[in-house]
């Protein structure tokens, strides 16, 4: 972690678990309240900076995780490969599932990170996902998940990063080694 905008970085001392490479997924609403979660089953928060961690129940529905938005301490977003968007606002003790919509789509490619999600308040939500055969689709909601309207984004499959405010979307061809990074709206 930095204190200093990444001027410096210090190891985390005290992770958690025993395996945290299988962790591919992180977000923070503050300095101090985070989520981090594993493709299957695996689901904590800190309330600390990340100096200790507490295991959240996984929503029963959810299939492997495919990212994770921690707009405030209580309230976060879950994302499974299915297309299937879990909030809680409650700090995960219960779940509210939504579905982004895809009708039968193929699951999402699992080379993580191939979906990223951000909410920028309890309305407005983007998610960016590769889909099998390499297209990349961006989904925006203003409405808290309820209903999503689906574009077409100009790069090819690859990690997929999005900026904290969902403005910059980084992705990352594992292929060709190219970097993009484009501006929304």
């Amino acid at each position: 972690r930095s204190s200093d905008g990444g001027e410096t970085w210090e190891a985390m001392k005290n992770f958690g678990y025993n395996e945290p490479e299988h962790c591919q997924f992180l977000s923070f609403a503050d300095a101090n309240n985070g989520w981090i979660a594993a493709p299957y089953f695996l689901l904590a928060k800190t309330m600390d900076g990340g100096n200790s961690w507490t295991e959240l129940e996984v929503p029963q529905e959810c299939q492997e995780t495919a990212a994770i938005s921690l707009l405030t301490p209580n309230e976060g977003y879950l994302l499974d490969v299915q297309g299937n968007l879990f909030i809680t606002k409650d700090a995960g003790a219960s779940w509210t599932k939504r579905s982004l919509g895809l009708n039968n789509e193929k699951p999402f490619l699992f080379m993580a990170p191939t979906a990223a999600m951000r909410f920028i308040d309890s309305e407005n939500g983007v998610v960016v996902t590769c889909r099998r055969g390499g297209a990349v689709w961006a989904l925006t909601t203003n409405d808290g998940g309820k209903t999503w309207s689906r574009e077409d984004v100009p790069v090819k499959m690859g990690h997929i990063f999005l900026s904290r405010d969902s403005k910059f979307l980084t992705a990352f061809n594992t292929i060709t080694g190219t970097v993009t990074v484009l501006r929304r709206g």
